[in-house]
């Protein structure tokens, strides 16, 4: 039986303005036997901002920053623009712009490589989406990344803390110094210190004059003028006291 298209009324509804519909419409045969009336419900929307959620950045090992975000809703309008903002600074006033080159995935997630990034720097970034009504920001997170370093400096695997400390289970806390080899350890004090290429360190400081540690000797000392071991039985800043096998004695720094 074929079937002629139903008609409607301009006046039925208004697209532009938000609302439930009720559409009732019937369709005929072209002998004009009318079928059984149909009920539709039309809900029209206003579009919206778009909504964008921050998903955690993720260092990758070919050295490049993963940046991700998952797209909520684009407002019911076309997107412009997905990215993210990327700075150092917490409130982002300094922030730049990196938008997606690559549609979404099928959860909605936006992610792209940063190659260059900056090493040694802690990071603040936000996702952000644009549609024709402006732009929103998801939820500002961190990340701090590490020194582009050889894989062989010695403090290589170190956790960075607040202030530019670093923590080495094996060594301990410490605080590079701009001047040359010379460290700051949060026990030991001053050490000029001196990779030994081979994930061990030897360090001179006043008093022991040149020892050697490494992951496997902690939290023993090689004592280069003894030729023997060392020991630490108290450590602070202000007071160190080893265990000298060699003399059998212990030796008290100020």
């Amino acid at each position: 039986m074929a079937m002629v298209p139903p008609s409607a009324s301009p006046s039925d509804f208004d697209a532009t303005q938000a609302g439930n519909y009720t559409l009732r419409y019937q369709y005929q045969d072209l002998a004009g036997n009318p079928a059984r009336e149909v009920t539709r419900t039309l809900t029209v929307e206003d579009p919206t901002l778009p909504l964008v959620r921050t998903l955690p950045a993720q260092l990758e090992q070919n050295q490049s920053l993963l940046l991700q975000a998952e797209l909520i809703t684009s407002g019911g309008l076309n997107l412009m623009e997905v990215g993210i903002e990327l700075g150092t600074r917490p409130s982002l006033s300094d922030g730049s712009l990196y938008p997606f080159k690559h549609a979404s995935d099928s959860n909605g997630t936006f992610s792209s490589l940063l190659a260059n990034y900056p090493t040694g720097e802690r990071l603040f970034y936000r996702a952000y989406a644009l549609n024709p009504l402006g732009i929103t920001r998801g939820a500002t997170r961190k990340i701090s990344l590490p020194h582009n370093q050889d894989p062989d400096t010695w403090w290589t695997g170190a956790t960075v803390h607040e202030g530019g400390w670093r923590t080495l289970d094996w060594f301990g806390s410490f605080l590079l110094t701009a001047e040359d080899r010379w460290v700051y350890h949060a026990d030991l004090g001053w050490v000029y210190l001196l990779s030994d290429q081979q994930g061990g360190v030897w360090l001179w400081k006043e008093g022991l004059d040149w020892v050697w540690t490494s992951q496997s000797a902690s939290p023993f000392y090689w004592m280069d003028s003894s030729s023997d071991w060392i020991y630490p039985l108290h450590l602070k800043a202000n007071l160190q006291i080893f265990w000298d096998y060699s003399a059998e004695k212990a030796i008290r720094l100020l």
